[in-house]
C-alpha cells in the first residue's frame, strides 16, 4: 500500500475564540471580524457589507425571519438547505450530522452561496 498528501490550496483561518467544529474557508474581501464568541462570528467590510456565520448543535435552537423573504430549497455540498433571501440579507441554514449552520450575508446571493460551500470541517485541525 502507498500513500501521499496533497496540498489542497484551502487555508481556514479560524479566530481563536472559535470552538465550533466547522468554518468557512472562504471570506469576501474587506470582511474584518468584528465579534467573535464560542460558534457565533460577526464580520463586517468598511463598506458596510456585513456577514454572519453560526454554528449551532442538537441541543440549541434559533429563529430566522422570513416574515415576506424569498424562500427556496438549495444543495450546499449535498446537504439540503433552505436559502432565504428578504433585502438586503441573503441567508443560508443548513445541516450537517448534528450541527446546524448558518451563514448570513449582505454582499448578495452568489457571494453567499459561495461562503456557503466553503465551509469545511476544521475538527481534524483543533483540539476541540
Amino acid at each position: 500500500a502507498s500513500f501521499r498528501f496533497e496540498e489542497t490550496g484551502k487555508y481556514v483561518d479560524v479566530p481563536v475564540e472559535w470552538e465550533g467544529q466547522y468554518y468557512p474557508s472562504y471570506l469576501p474581501e474587506g470582511l474584518e471580524v468584528l465579534s467573535c464568541s464560542r460558534t457565533d462570528v460577526e464580520y463586517i467590510s468598511a463598506d458596510g457589507r456585513d456577514m454572519g456565520f453560526l454554528e449551532i448543535d442538537a441541543d440549541s435552537f434559533g429563529s430566522v425571519d422570513t416574515e415576506n423573504a424569498s424562500i427556496e430549497h438549495v444543495s450546499i455540498n449535498g446537504h439540503s438547505a433552505l436559502l432565504i433571501e428578504k433585502s438586503p440579507r441573503t441567508t443560508i441554514l443548513w445541516n450537517v450530522g448534528n450541527r446546524s449552520l448558518l451563514v448570513d450575508y449582505t454582499g448578495g446571493r452568489d457571494e453567499t452561496i459561495k461562503i456557503a460551500e466553503s465551509v469545511l470541517s476544521i475538527s481534524a485541525f483543533t483540539n476541540n
